[in-house]
């Protein structure tokens, strides 16, 4: 399964010099034209997508499906958490102060989210299960209803008389 974002898309998200600083493992910055094919970049966008998926799997609201299958503003929020936590990844790597990175706190709150069920991606069948229906009012759902309400009285009166033939 490939990352739920490319490499090249995460370039356009984050600031390409401190990307390649971030992937570096000889102190100078990776360049702007290698960053695309980057294999550090790369390993931490698959592993950003795992932690997604693990997450998911663990909340128990979607399938994997679901999120392969998003489109518009649901893809692109999908994609802005990979791509934090895939900074979160680098950042980590490198041995620097997470705290300097807001975004990765955030993401990680959001991962929380997802597993915990709270957070919901833009699945139809996740947004209708939110809509409240309910059931149609019958002439029995009156009478049992009246019939609580009467027997509570002192001298119960009753309100509906159903006739049964």
């Amino acid at each position: 399964m490939a990352s739920f974002l490319s490499n090249t898309l995460f370039l356009t998200m984050y600031d390409q010099r401190m990307v390649g600083q971030l992937c570096s493992d000889s102190g100078t910055a990776v360049s702007p034209s290698n960053l695309p094919t980057d294999p550090n970049l790369t390993q931490a966008l698959l592993i950003a997508t795992g932690e997604v998926c693990a997450a998911v799997l663990q909340g128990g609201m979607y399938q994997l499906t679901d999120l392969e299958s998003l489109t518009d503003f649901g893809l692109a929020y999908l994609q802005s958490l990979v791509g934090d936590l895939a900074l979160y990844r680098l950042v980590l790597r490198r041995g620097k102060n997470v705290e300097d990175y807001p975004q990765t706190a955030k993401a990680l709150e959001q991962l929380d989210l997802i597993k915990s069920g709270e957070r919901v991606f833009f699945v139809s069948s996740n947004i209708a299960a939110g809509v409240m229906s309910s059931p149609p009012v019958t002439r029995q759902t009156i009478a049992e209803q009246n019939y609580i309400r009467n027997a509570t009285r002192q001298f119960p009166v009753p309100r509906y008389t159903i006739w049964q033939s």
